[in-house]
């Protein structure tokens, strides 16, 4: 519910990808015309196929057009998917979040699926529109600071863009990940988990266990902390980097 998230009032509307994709990195960059108009796969309009396959030989679990093999790790359930592009991703993300704003956002902010970063990544980001991406683990960029991206990652061409590096993952599990009933565990009312799964509407499922980690921790915190979005912070990089 994007009115919920923008009702707030301190969200930044940021842009993470349309098929959150594993193979991401074998992506094409795509040619720059994909668009988006909510009706069905033809020429030029992005519409991904993400699939679910079970092992290395390509077998699908539903018939899929034009399926070539599916890479995946040995008998494990996997998505993949088929007609994916990096410029896809990026542009048309931002142009449905845009669209759906009821505040017009201006959506600068970019995080890719898994952490991927395809080598082609930093300049599609630029061409379509973005400033800011948080899309690499820090032990891969060997940095959690943020830096000035380059051309296809390499290093004799710096681009409008910062990289902040995701310093942790916050996909390893539920935070709260316990699954407890009422008065089992020490949990009165049930964990966070069993709420969350087992009564729909008492917590708020949009958000899952992620914003209430935030909240419980923000007002510990908050007399040595510095909160932001990442438009605003990254304004701020580029204000120290142009004086």
């Amino acid at each position: 519910n994007i009115s919920l998230v923008e009702a707030l009032g301190n969200m930044e509307l940021s842009s993470h990808s349309v098929s959150h994709s594993p193979n991401l990195e074998q992506f094409p960059i795509g040619t720059g015309k994909e668009i988006w108009d909510g009706t069905k796969y033809e020429e030029d309009n992005y519409f991904p196929f993400i699939g679910q396959c079970v092992n290395t030989t390509g077998a699908w679990d539903a018939a899929v057009p034009n399926a070539t093999t599916c890479e995946t790790p040995n008998n494990s359930l996997y998505f993949y998917t088929l007609g994916g592009s990096v410029l896809g991703e990026a542009r048309v993300s931002k142009y449905i979040l845009e669209a759906i704003s009821i505040v017009n956002a201006k959506v600068q902010s970019f995080r890719t699926g898994h952490l991927l970063y395809p080598d082609t990544l930093p300049q599609v980001l630029v061409a379509t529109g973005f400033k800011y991406s948080s899309s690499g683990a820090s032990n891969d960029r060997n940095s959690h600071m943020p830096y000035q991206a380059f051309h296809n990652q390499a290093y004799n061409q710096a681009i409008d863009l910062l990289e902040f590096p995701l310093s942790a993952s916050d996909e390893d599990g539920q935070i709260n990940g316990d699954f407890y009933a009422p008065g089992a565990g020490g949990y009165v009312n049930g964990s966070y988990a069993w709420q969350h799964h087992v009564i729909p509407g008492v917590v708020q499922t949009l958000f899952s266990d992620k914003l209430g980690f935030q909240q419980t921790l923000a007002p510990l915190v908050a007399n040595v902390s510095y909160f932001d979005t990442m438009s605003g912070r990254g304004d701020f990089h580029n204000a120290r980097i142009a004086s």
